[in-house]
Parts: C-alpha cells; sequence; structure tokens
C-alpha cells in the first residue's frame, strides 16, 4: 500500500496524510507485513512513534512469523527496537 512506502521510506509527513485520508495502520503486504514492520527495519523512529501513537499493533506478526521488534533488532535499529519495548513489545518473542 502506500502507507507501506512511505513507512520503509521514513517519510512521516505522507504517512501522515495517508492515515487522515484512511489508510489503515495494520494494512498487509504480501508478506503479511504491517507499515510497522517496515518502518522498524529501515530504523525510522519518528515514523514508528507516529504509528505506534496511532494504535498500530505493536506484536502484528508477517507470514515468518517476526514482530516489528525482531526487525528493528536484526538489524541493529536500537531506537526503533526501545520504542517498541516501550510500547508493549514482548522482548522474549520468539
Amino acid at each position: 500500500t502506500p502507507l507501506h512506502y512511505a513507512a520503509a521510506s521514513g517519510h512521516t509527513k505522507v504517512a501522515s496524510r495517508l492515515y487522515g485520508k484512511g489508510a489503515a495502520k495494520d494494512a498487509r503486504n504480501i508478506d503479511m507485513r504491517t507499515p510497522l514492520h517496515l518502518a522498524a527495519e529501515q530504523g525510522h523512529p519518528v515514523l514508528t512513534k507516529f504509528l505506534l501513537s496511532k494504535g498500530a499493533d505493536v506484536e502484528a506478526r508477517d507470514k515468518y512469523g517476526w514482530s516489528p521488534l525482531h526487525y528493528a533488532a536484526a538489524k541493529g535499529k536500537k531506537s526503533v527496537a526501545e520504542q517498541l519495548l516501550t510500547k508493549g513489545a514482548m522482548e522474549d518473542a520468539r
């Protein structure tokens, strides 16, 4: 979705506009990943904060069983991982 592209690219203003026009914050792509998965993987803390403030599912799992925290940790995105943990991401998720 366009929101997925905005999330992956770190375009918070675009994401905000899309959300304001009715974009689903937890929409799934072909891999069952949400915009939060993509923002976390790419290490976009401002966009991650925006999605979390709109109630994005911090524990959403993709088709591989990975949550946004898995991606942030795997890519070394510490500030994003900390945001996810603060919002209740399970630190012992498998």
